[in-house]
């Protein structure tokens, strides 16, 4: 299986994109005999997740020419910037993840003006190299973020990002609840603007807020 893709779709199955955008990127359709029948005693729901037996995932992703599918976020989590760019969290997660001084990370869009900022919440590895300290260890996950936004676009470069040493908030299946991520993020700004100290107990061991706005010539 190439990197970066979930493969090509099972024997029976149909795959396809609606509404693919000029990178083709669109929502996942997906049509055949183990696609679910609806929503029990909803139908209200299952007409709304189930069309002509297709059924509309809410998943972003794009298919290459081989047959392979990529996904790259959730409708629902799409950033959306003031120029009006779609930017796609999975996506950019999986670049400025790439790093063994990073353990985990969450991007998220939080408001700019009439769009959305591209934002990043980090939990350095403090374990990768014991002999380094706090601030090597975030100076050198800083590095990393500056080497991977020069390789993108302005648009989908991370521009504000805070560093926690609290493990993210996550579902029952391991996925980050990036709602509760924006919730952070917006915490940890309002603190920072009013001078105060953090008081709520989900934010309180985040420092280091750092803007990258300034990497925004030769773009």
């Amino acid at each position: 299986m190439l990197t970066g893709t979930v493969g090509k779709p099972l024997p029976g199955v149909e795959v396809r994109i609606a509404d693919p955008d000029p990178s083709g990127v669109g929502e996942v359709l997906a049509r055949g005999p183990n696609v679910m029948l609806g929503y029990y005693e909803d139908e209200t729901a299952t007409r709304k997740t189930l069309v002509e037996r297709w059924l509309h995932t809410g998943d972003l992703g794009r298919v290459d020419d081989e047959g392979n599918l990529y996904l790259v976020g959730r409708s629902k989590e799409i950033i959306v910037d003031t120029n009006g760019k779609n930017v796609y969290p999975d996506e950019l997660e999986e670049l400025y993840q790439d790093s063994p001084y990073v353990k985990e990370l969450s991007i998220v869009g939080l408001p700019d003006g009439i769009g959305e900022k591209v934002a990043c919440i980090v939990v350095a590895d403090d374990e990768f190299d014991i002999a380094l300290s706090r601030a090597e260890l975030h100076r050198l996950v800083e590095e990393h973020f500056r080497e991977v936004s020069a390789s993108l676009p302005y648009y989908k470069r991370v521009k504000l990002m805070h560093f926690t040493d609290i493990e993210l908030p996550r579902t029952a299946t391991r996925k980050v609840k990036r709602r509760e991520v924006v919730q952070i993020l917006e915490s940890l700004e309002q603190t920072q603007k009013s001078g105060r100290r953090v008081a709520n107990k989900d934010v309180a061991d985040a420092d280091s807020v750092w803007l990258l706005g300034i990497v925004a010539s030769g773009c």
